[in-house]
């Protein structure tokens, strides 16, 4: 894989370069292809490199509607949150508060992205949910979420 032949700071600054592009990008194929790109540097990325990306898309995936363009971000939201470490209980519930105002957009529709945010909201609390948005709900408003003083409104 190319990837591993790179060094690791011409990595980061073509991670860099990925998610500046990803930012401006409208057209859906090319955002496509940008997005499958970063997935493939995603083991090499330093944590902070992840921190940001991780909120770069998530912002840029509220932005969008196409269904396969979102689920390819969320699987790749995914795949950084399995790298990623949070440092701070503050830090935890801003991350998940993120997923959470995410998640509010697919109440209906685009079920595959649904279920990979609660599979990335799994990753985080360590809950279990299966995909199944109404065992979220019943989690977050129980007393063991209380914790993390999530906004589902």
């Amino acid at each position: 894989m190319l990837s591993s032949k790179i060094e690791s700071q011409a990595v980061q600054n073509i991670s860099n370069d990925l998610l500046n592009r990803i930012k401006i990008e409208k057209d859906p194929d090319i955002l496509n292809e940008l997005t499958l790109a970063l997935n493939t540097l995603i083991s090499r990325l330093k944590p902070q490199i992840i921190q940001i990306t991780i909120q770069e898309l998530l912002e840029k995936m509220h932005t969008l509607r196409d269904s396969h363009l979102l689920v390819n971000l969320a699987k790749v939201l995914g795949d950084l949150e399995k790298k990623s470490f949070i440092i701070s209980h503050q830090e935890t519930i801003a991350r998940l508060q993120l997923y959470i105002n995410e998640l509010k957009g697919y109440s209906g529709g685009i079920i595959e992205c649904r279920i990979i945010l609660l599979d990335i909201i799994e990753l985080i609390t360590g809950q279990k949910f299966d995909g199944d948005k109404w065992r979220f709900v019943e989690w977050a408003t129980s007393k063991d979420a209380t914790r993390f003083h999530l906004d589902l409104d």
